[in-house]
């Protein structure tokens, strides 16, 4: 199986068999990119540096040059669905503590569909939140929510539904404080960027599944995420930008879950009414 070598400095690309220093920069190691499939176990002079196929989203996992947090987060989460929350909530604290990105830029355009079969459900013309919302991944079914996507071609996999009523939204991103948590945003610190991977993929880098654990244990599967998402809110933030989770390779997307008080606000941000869409990626 080959991968991509590059220069864990520079970023140059290199030969796999040689040890010498990178001939650009003139230091030594070496990252390989693998996907989340591959099994491969870390040199001394290797990181290893995980993209998920769905999302785009990549974290370092192993280095022994500057060891990870992987291990602890694991075991973190494996405590965390046990009940015992104190841990990898104080942890988490911490990074989001320490997080400043800022989802910049004036406006930013965004859609929200629902099922069409939905249309005797809608009062008026226009689609906004759900008036009693669902358990979600970054929301609990008692909290103030509206989710938004930046590309309508996957809504039929967000929503499964191939015919779909769809709400454009123009959002005034300046004034509303977001997290920028994108698989694009390079400023992500890299143990929040693998907490954010795992529970996108619902399973730990060890292959504990722990979404379907919580979900057998009557409890809502996404409460990892809440527990992250609140972590935000209670930091703060109105909102977070994150990639969806039914991509694929070369086809991804971003959501936008904004929450609290400013989704009160989502009249203005409407552009026109809805209109059915049957877009399919």
């Amino acid at each position: 199986m080959s991968h991509n070598t590059k220069c864990s400095h520079c970023g140059a690309e290199l030969s796999p068999s040689s040890d010498q220093p990178c001939p650009f920069c003139g230091k030594t190691g070496r990252t390989i990119g693998v996907s989340l499939r591959d099994d491969i176990s870390p040199r001394d002079d290797l990181a290893v540096n995980l993209t998920d196929g769905k999302t785009g989203r990549s974290a370092v996992h192993s280095d022994t040059r500057n060891p990870t947090d992987t291990i602890l987060i694991q075991s973190n989460i494996k405590a965390f669905v046990a009940g015992e929350h104190f841990e990898m909530e104080r942890y988490v604290d911490n990074l989001v503590a320490a997080f400043s990105s800022v989802l910049s830029g004036d406006y930013g355009t965004f859609y929200r569909g629902v099922d069409a079969a939905c249309r005797d459900e809608i009062e008026g013309s226009r689609i906004g939140p759900a008036e009693k919302p669902s358990d979600g991944r970054y929301n609990t079914h008692s909290e103030e929510c509206i989710y938004l996507i930046d590309d309508p071609l996957f809504l039929s996999l967000e929503i499964s539904a191939s015919e779909m009523l769809v709400q454009e939204y123009k959002i005034p991103l300046s004034k509303i404080r977001i997290a920028d948590l994108s698989e694009n945003n390079t400023e992500v610190e890299n143990s929040l960027s693998l907490i954010l991977q795992m529970t996108e993929r619902g399973k730990t880098n060890s292959g504990f599944e722990f979404e379907n654990y919580l979900q057998q244990k009557g409890m809502s599967r996404y409460l990892l995420s809440q527990s992250v998402a609140r972590a935000f809110k209670q930091r703060g933030w109105q909102g977070m930008y994150v990639p969806g989770v039914h991509g694929g390779p070369g086809n991804t997307y971003r959501n936008l879950a904004l929450f609290g008080k400013c989704v009160n606000d989502w009249k203005k941000w409407t552009i026109g009414d809805y209109y059915e869409y049957s877009g399919q990626r």
